[in-house]
């Protein structure tokens, strides 16, 4: 498989899976919850664009592209946040007699 062929796929599943995660924000039938993947599609996306020596410059926008990882560098700040203030190194046990 030459390198042409193999950045195909890769943009082809990365894509895939970056429409995927992007579908999640139509609300679905019944009320039901759809999660998205993050990494998985970005990796992909990334991974293709970088053996296209066109895209390769580019290849930070697979971030951009996909709404799982973009979602997760957006919320990651406050997640650290809120597992330090919650962690066993900064919580103090309270103790009642």
């Amino acid at each position: 498989m030459g390198t042409s062929a193999l950045a195909k796929v890769l943009i082809s599943v990365g894509g895939f899976v970056a429409l995927m995660n992007w579908l999640t924000l139509v609300p679905l039938r019944g009320g039901r919850h759809a999660s998205t993947v993050p990494f998985i599609g970005a990796i992909f996306l990334a991974l293709g664009a970088v053996l296209v020596p066109a895209l390769r410059p580019y290849a930070w926008a697979a971030v951009l592209m996909d709404y799982g990882t973009l979602l997760f560098v957006v919320k990651f700040p406050g997640l650290a946040v809120e597992l330090w203030s919650t962690s066993r190194f900064t919580v103090l046990a309270e103790y009642a007699g």
